[in-house]
């Protein structure tokens, strides 16, 4: 797998973000929750600018990939409409996967005004930050349409969400494992953003109201699983599609 070193600068400084990243939120961790919570903001709000300024300095070829669609350039409306239905459909089929091995303890009750406030933080301070790092420059500086790139960018996506315990690494691989799918194929990253925003707002709202019906082993072997598995059928109906 060669790698020229502008990409090779791009990829290492993407993997010390991670290292910084990991050991920033492992501090806030050991802070009371108040002063928690305002460490994370902080430290969501600085990893924010560094993407943007980061996107200023990247090679063009890495930059150019953060607007490609499609690799020959032509965008068809079949093939916009299928990325489209793939999204609406492959969102509620992952969360009805993770609902699936949850049930509901206690009546839902949503703050509409917090739901917006998480919405708009997990859209542009989190999932934003997340994809263009995770789906654009690590994945930019990688060689294009390759497994080991899927891989690579799927296996940092993970490692990134160490302090989530290691029994959940699975579970953030596979998804990383679906997001790199989608722009293997030519997904554009702002749609890749949103369907990362919407699966977590979803999570995050409704996560306090239910337990886990099987165990929460059960949950971080078998979930996974079934993500791969509608990464697979994703990648399946885009390649059939890319034959006709």
């Amino acid at each position: 797998m060669l790698i020229n070193m502008n990409r090779l600068s791009v990829l290492l400084c993407s993997v010390g973000f991670v290292i910084i990243s990991i050991a920033s939120i492992k501090y806030a961790n050991t802070l009371p929750p108040a002063e928690r919570k305002l460490v994370l903001y902080f430290t969501s709000f600085i990893q924010f600018l560094i993407v943007i300024g980061a996107y200023y300095y990247v090679p063009n070829k890495i930059k150019d990939f953060f607007l490609v669609q499609n690799s020959n350039g032509y965008h068809s409306l079949s093939l916009r409409l299928l990325r489209f239905f793939i999204c609406i459909v492959s969102l509620l089929a992952a969360l009805i996967i993770v609902f699936s091995f949850t049930s509901f303890i206690n009546i839902i009750q949503i703050d509409i005004y917090a739901l917006i406030w998480l919405f708009l933080y997990q859209l542009i301070l989190i999932s934003f930050v997340e994809e263009v790092v995770f789906r654009g420059l690590i994945f930019g500086s990688l060689p294009k349409h390759s497994l080991q790139t899927i891989i690579v960018s799927s296996t940092l996506f993970s490692l990134y969400h160490w302090n989530n315990g290691l029994s959940t690494l699975p579970y953030y691989f596979s998804i990383g494992i679906l997001l790199a799918v989608f722009r293997h194929f030519g997904f554009p990253l702002y749609a890749v953003i949103l369907w990362h925003a919407l699966f977590n707002v979803t999570i995050l709202s409704l996560f306090p109201f239910v337990e886990f019906r099987f165990g929460s082993l059960a949950y971080y072997i078998v979930v996974p699983v079934a993500f791969v598995c509608l990464s697979a059928l994703s990648g399946w109906i885009l390649v059939s599609n890319n034959r006709k």
